[in-house]
Formats: C-alpha cells, structure tokens, sequence
C-alpha cells in the first residue's frame, strides 16, 4: 500500500469572486504533501477567472476555463482529469481546515471497506465570521450505510467529502441533468456494499451567504426528488420523500428569521 497516495482535488469555480482564493489556497496549503488541485471555471461572469489565472501563476495547479456548462458538466470534466487515488471535492465559496487532506488519507488507507469519508465543518458568513452556536452541527464518528443515507440520516457535508478515486470514477460521467452532486454520490457508493464515514474532526468551513439561500434550496429540492426516482421501489421511498420536503420547508422558513438569530447578508 503507497503510504502517500497522490489525492486529487478538484474545485468547481463559478462567479464566486469574493471567495475563490481562500478556497484555492486552502488547498494548496494543506499539510499533505502528494496532491494534485484541479480547478474549473464554469464560465463565471464576475471577475472570479482573472483571480483564478493570477493565483495559477503563483501557485501553479491545473486549471479550465470553459463557457458555462452546468453543475454536472462541470464535474465530469474535473474527475475526468483526476489521476488520483483518491478525491476530494471543495467548492468554490467554501474552504478547508490545513490538515483535512491528511486525516481523511490516513482513515481510508486503514479502512478498506469504506468508500469514501467526511468530517464535520463549521458555518460561517460572508466575512469568515463563525455563525451562533445553534447554526452549527457537530457529531462523534459515524459509519453510515445505503439505508441510512436514503434516510436521510447521515450527515456528511458535501465540502468535507474524500472519495476513492477508481469509485467515483466508475460511477460517472454524471448526466447532465444532475442538479445534486452529493446525494447521487453518495446513494450510488453505499449502494455498492461500502460505507461513508463521518470523521469527528472539523475539516473545513462552509460559507452561508444569500446566495446559497433560499435560491440554492429550491434547486436542492428538485435535484433530490429526480434522484430519489431511481429508487422508487426500496423500501421506505415514501418516508424519504417526506424528508426531503420537511427539509425544504425548514429551511424556507430560515430565510425570514431575523438577522440578529441569523447574521447574514440578504440580497
């Protein structure tokens, strides 16, 4: 077993201006050594490319510029270029703990039954300021597998998430109607017979700002409902349905409590 298997990261980059380069960087930065960092442009309209080609000067990762293509498209062009063995997905707007990449290595390469893992993060705003106490989520160690996950009962923040490369291979490309990247991922490799991991670590830090409200919820919703039809027949499909639904709901409602219990800016 290679004891530092070469990880690939891959970033999705669109029109996050504001945030890109403490994502980048976050990366580039982390403490395991053999890594790969791939970015790709989606055709953002704001000056997020310009930021991305001046930090690829510095930094020199592997990055695409390309005219917008969509959420799945993206991806697909990401773990395409991977020649990791394993990858972890960061996107844009958020970023990650220095030693995230190093932990996650060490738990998959002693844990060959699990597919891939995730950690717990903090919520913070625009700003990097940390949101109040009862905004965040924090869990002890938790093996999660198909039947928890189309539950809706594991918790494993998409930002956090490591995967075995030759796995997240043979499940893609992803069609390109695909809205929600995670739960497909993660249905798709439990699935299989291996398990998701949670580790009990904070490994990075998911951004909540106004444009990941209550636009980025309805989108959620309906990229949820179209995967969950794949499954229509395993048992308890209704129940994950209604989840999906109460999640939805709890989340609109978020929206309009005051800033003063939810301190974000609001477009």
């Amino acid at each position: 077993m290679d004891a530092q298997p070469l990880v690939s990261v891959i970033i999705p980059s669109y029109n996050h201006q504001d945030y890109i380069e403490l994502a980048v960087r976050s990366a580039v930065n982390q403490t395991y050594p053999n890594k790969e960092i791939l970015v790709v442009d989606d055709g953002s309209t704001d000056n997020s490319l310009n930021i991305l080609q001046k930090l690829q000067s510095e930094l020199s990762f592997k990055l695409i510029a390309q005219k917008n293509s969509g959420l799945a498209a993206t991806y697909n062009k990401l773990i395409e270029q991977c020649t990791g063995n394993y990858i972890a997905i960061l996107e844009s707007d958020d970023y990650w703990m220095l030693d995230k990449l190093e932990k996650q290595v060490t738990f998959l390469q002693q844990n060959p039954l699990f597919g891939g893992c995730g950690g717990n993060v903090l919520h913070v705003n625009e700003d990097n300021v940390i949101l109040p106490y009862y905004l965040q989520r924090f869990f002890p160690f938790r093996a999660y597998a198909f039947e928890d996950v189309f539950a809706f009962n594991a918790y494993l923040p998409s930002i956090s998430m490591m995967f075995r490369g030759d796995l997240l291979k043979s499940i893609t490309p992803y069609p390109t109607s695909l809205k929600f990247i995670d739960l497909f991922n993660h249905l798709k490799i439990t699935n299989s017979n291996l398990k998701l991991a949670l580790l009990p670590d904070l490994l990075g830090c998911y951004r909540i700002h106004s444009k990941n409200t209550t636009k980025k919820n309805k989108v959620m919703l309906m990229g949820k409902l179209d995967i969950l039809k794949e499954y229509y027949n395993v048992p308890g499909y209704t129940k994950a349905l209604f989840k999906v639904y109460k999640n939805y709901w709890f989340h609109q409602c978020l929206f309009f409590v005051p800033s003063r219990l939810f301190p974000f800016k609001r477009s």
